[in-house]
């Protein structure tokens, strides 16, 4: 699922997977937990709120949020 992206947006994607996925894989919160928290932050509905999907900048703004949201219990 998701939407054509050039090199630097399937990297942006890729990263924010990669960060995205620890608040799920942690057990901070369940993977459905996390993808509704996402969809709140994004102002999406749970059917639009895909990474794949997602633009460079909204990629950007999401690794900033869970930065500022859940910075200290990441690197735990």
């Amino acid at each position: 699922m998701g939407t054509p992206g050039d090199s630097e947006t399937r990297a942006a994607r890729h990263s924010l997977h990669l960060t995205f996925d620890v608040l799920w894989q942690s057990g901070r919160l369940s993977r459905t937990e996390a993808y509704a928290w996402l969809a709140r932050v994004m102002n999406k509905t749970k059917d639009e709120c895909h990474i794949g999907m997602f633009t460079q900048d909204e990629c950007s703004t999401v690794e900033e949020i869970i930065v500022q949201t859940f910075g200290d219990e990441m690197n735990e």
